[in-house]
């Protein structure tokens, strides 16, 4: 019988559901676009497209729990996780070819603030949302 720290130290086979994290995933990326370029076409700042993007991923988090029928927030902080490596290099592909703004306007070229504290929120998001997502789903004895 497992007591609940050796519970706390082992990740099952079944609380990676990676079927529910490619589908929180495609949600989050989805919601993005659908949220953000309206916002950036109107305002053209990329941060409009980064809170949409937190939102969508707080969505894409509480849908992988969902599905994996989970109340384990690794499956929304693996969707973050993916998230953010898509989005990455879209905006260092975007800034190679000037086809995007500074990702903080009026801050010196190179400022790092953006990659440094941006990936926590969103890790921070998808995580939150795995959580809620999976809030009330009983886990089963292993």
């Amino acid at each position: 019988m497992n007591s609940p720290g050796q519970r706390l130290n082992t990740v099952k086979s079944k609380d990676v559901n990676w079927a529910a994290i490619w589908r929180g995933y495609a949600l989050s990326l989805t919601g993005t676009l659908v949220l953000g370029i309206p916002l950036f076409l109107v305002a053209h700042n990329v941060w409009l497209i980064a809170i949409a993007g937190t939102l969508s991923l707080f969505a894409g988090g509480f849908a992988a729990a969902r599905r994996a029928q989970t109340s384990e927030p690794l499956n929304g902080a693996l969707v973050g996780v993916l998230y953010f490596a898509t989005i990455t290099a879209v905006i260092f592909l975007g800034a190679i070819t000037d086809k995007l703004p500074d990702p903080l306007p009026g801050l010196p070229k190179g400022d790092s603030t953006f990659f440094m504290a941006w990936p926590l929120v969103q890790l921070l998001a998808s995580t939150l949302g795995g959580l809620v997502g999976g809030r009330g789903i009983k886990v089963g004895k292993g």
